[in-house]
């Protein structure tokens, strides 16, 4: 690492155990995700990103990413990938079965979407002086979004207790690799061991150097609806 954490190296490490099964990774917004698929996307010959939001919002309509992959399911799986990502929530595992080795990054709930708060403001699709209540209200700033993602619900029954329990159930038993926010690197030096892949040295995506400052009112509404 040099530079003032500008700069990153990661160089793998020594490991018994390689793969050669695709990887399918569930990106969460706001978890370092983008990093991630931008390195891996120019180490593997064949990806695909499931382009579309998580849920359908106000923020950029259009398809989701799941619905993308229904609609061209055909191809995508037809097509030899090494590796499949984007913002899709977990019903599609029951789509792709075992055929690839899942992975995700996750983040404290209530940090994540600060992030996604800070992220949005910057980007424009809101603005600070917006009512956050509104924005939640709205769905332009997504609520429990973590646990509706990985539930298997969340399409159907989000932000429900059952979809508590069964993202935890998700992320314990079908999730072959998941890793906190922080680890994020680690992620990818474990990927490169289990893969052979080239050695990296980069820099990090999508990182808001503008902080926003957010009172303790709107924490406390960010708080509650990511309970």
């Amino acid at each position: 690492m040099l530079d003032d954490k500008i700069f990153y190296k990661c160089i793998g490490f020594q490991s018994n155990k390689k793969f050669n099964k695709p990887i399918f990774f569930f990106h969460t917004p706001k978890c370092a995700g983008t990093t991630f698929v931008v390195l891996l996307s120019h180490l593997f010959k064949t990806t695909h990103r499931l382009w579309g939001p998580l849920f359908k919002n106000n923020d950029k309509g259009g398809i989701t990413g799941y619905n993308n992959y229904l609609k061209n399911k055909i191809l995508i799986n037809s097509s030899n990938l090494q590796f499949l990502y984007g913002h899709v929530p977990f019903e599609i595992f029951n789509e792709l079965k075992k055929n690839y080795l899942f992975i995700t990054i996750i983040r404290d709930p209530i940090q994540r979407c600060i992030s996604h708060y800070r992220w949005g403001i910057n980007r424009g699709y809101f603005s600070i002086n917006d009512s956050i209540e509104n924005l939640f209200t709205q769905n332009k700033l997504p609520k429990n979004v973590i646990s509706n993602q990985f539930s298997g619900i969340g399409l159907t029954n989000p932000d429900s207790e059952e979809s508590i329990k069964l993202s935890f159930y998700n992320l314990k038993n079908n999730i072959d690799l998941l890793f906190d926010v922080e680890d994020t690197f680690k992620l990818l030096n474990h990927i490169i061991s289990l893969y052979e892949l080239p050695n990296l040295f980069f820099q990090n995506h999508q990182v808001n150097y503008n902080k926003i400052t957010i009172t303790k009112k709107n924490i406390n509404i960010i708080t509650k609806h990511n309970e």
